[in-house]
């Protein structure tokens, strides 16, 4: 490879930090990264529209794309025009395969899913197209074949093809499980508005401190333009009993906080930990019905929909569940979901690159 390489996405994530070893380890060199919201330490960042300002020779360069930014793409056009070569983040994946071979047994690449029960989960769905997502999820895992990575789809927890806004109520309420800073709060005040939908209750769990501060502060803020919302932010996690744990944290990313150990995952190499009051909301919410739950808890989302199950058989509200932290959710969380009530009818949407940002939408069957 005779040309210079740029990146377009930091080494923030596990996979890119592993493709910039596969490609150092060949004898190249990364000449620059290209994002816009983080920066490598050792290795020039520049924003997508400063592209032009740092390269006057693109011919010379080869551009590799670690996920599918068509914007991204656009920007670097208009500056550089058509004369510079780019791969896609499929391309550049099926060229330094190596990168799957070394993230073996991290996250959902671990061994444990059965792949036996491959007929099994697919019974579960009746849209061809979570058939189709879940079978490549599969085919990947067992192949490490990029062609069975599904595109991310944008919409996170409102996808336009499920009519989530039309079959939610007016009002509403939602336990937003997984909390983070309020964000998923905010998309669905916004679209409720637009539906003639409006939110009730919010019950928000957030064990994280950082998180819990920022959650406050977006509640105050919305507090303005959705006045008669009940809002019940509460720093603890969700789960199937009363307890109190350790949550081990990242300094840097408060996203990626966890209660729970993950494939490949050293919760030594956390960089603290602070004690958690864990609730079980069956136990917390009497006589109370919600509508809409939302749960993205880094590999702990079984144990919130146990703690919940009464909730979920009497009320059936919308479900909205990760569906990628450990590789064995991809079948233990349907298959629990359709035991706490049949009726329930389940859409699986990938909204991140290598179906991270999975998402499991439970639709009532009143809906």
């Amino acid at each position: 490879m005779n040309k210079k390489i740029v990146i377009i996405g930091t080494t923030h994530h596990l996979w890119r930090k592993l493709l910039v070893d596969v490609i150092e380890n060949r004898g190249n060199k990364v000449e620059f990264y290209i994002d816009s919201y983080t920066h490598h330490p050792k290795v020039k960042t520049i924003k997508p529209d400063e592209v032009g300002e740092y390269i006057k020779d693109p011919e010379n360069y080869l551009f590799l794309f670690t996920f599918p930014l068509v914007e991204v793409l656009e920007k670097i056009k208009a500056q550089l025009g058509e004369k510079f070569e780019w791969w896609d983040y499929k391309k550049v994946y099926k060229e330094f395969k190596e990168v799957f071979s070394a993230i073996d047994n991290h996250y959902w690449f671990d061994n444990n899913y059965k792949i036996e029960c491959k007929e099994d989960i697919l019974k579960l769905f009746e849209e061809d197209k979570s058939k189709r997502i879940v079978n490549n999820w599969i085919e990947f895992r067992k192949t490490h074949d990029a062609d069975f990575i599904e595109d991310p789809e944008r919409g996170q927890y409102i996808p336009e093809d499920i009519n989530i806004m039309d079959i939610l109520p007016g009002p509403y309420n939602f336990i937003d499980v997984g909390a983070y800073d309020g964000d998923t709060l905010e998309l669905f005040l916004s679209k409720g508005k637009n539906f003639g939908k409006n939110m009730n209750i919010y019950v928000g769990f957030e064990p994280d401190k950082r998180n819990f501060s920022n959650l406050l502060k977006r509640i105050e803020t919305l507090r303005q333009d959705f006045p008669d919302t009940v809002y019940i932010p509460i720093m603890a996690g969700c789960g199937d009993c009363f307890d109190v744990l350790n949550l081990y944290c990242d300094v840097d990313n408060g996203s990626i906080s966890r209660l729970t150990q993950i494939p490949g995952i050293d919760l030594k190499e956390f960089d603290f930990t602070q004690k958690v009051f864990i609730m079980k909301p069956d136990d917390t919410f009497i006589n109370l019905g919600f509508h809409l739950i939302k749960m993205d808890t880094e590999g702990y989302e079984l144990p919130c929909l146990k703690g919940m199950q009464s909730i979920i058989r009497e009320y059936k509200p919308i479900l909205m569940v990760s569906l990628y932290h450990k590789p064995e959710d991809l079948y233990e969380i349907p298959k629990f979901i359709k035991q706490i009530d049949p009726t329930y009818r389940l859409y699986v949407r990938v909204h991140g690159t290598f179906f991270m940002e999975t998402v499991l939408y439970a639709l009532p069957s009143h809906g």
